[in-house]
């Protein structure tokens, strides 16, 4: 399509290899003034730190590595 429209020509370096995961964590109900904090199990704290370590995980990574949490 572009050399018929006299248009320059790229050349790949390199391609996107999209990885798509689904992780399910799972947590326990608490009362939030019956539950000692040690005894909660938020399932919510839980991702957020999933979220945060793959973050890390990415940048350490360097290069053209990207990665994103799409849904919650």
């Amino acid at each position: 399509m572009l050399e018929s429209q006299d248009q320059p020509v790229g050349i790949v370096t390199g391609i996107a290899g999209p990885l798509w995961l689904t992780v399910e964590l799972t947590g326990v109900a608490g009362h939030a003034g019956s539950v000692p904090m040690p005894l909660r199990r938020d399932a919510l704290t839980g991702a957020a730190e999933v979220i945060t370590g793959f973050h890390q995980a990415v940048k350490e990574a360097g290069g053209s590595a990207v990665g994103t949490v799409g849904n919650l």
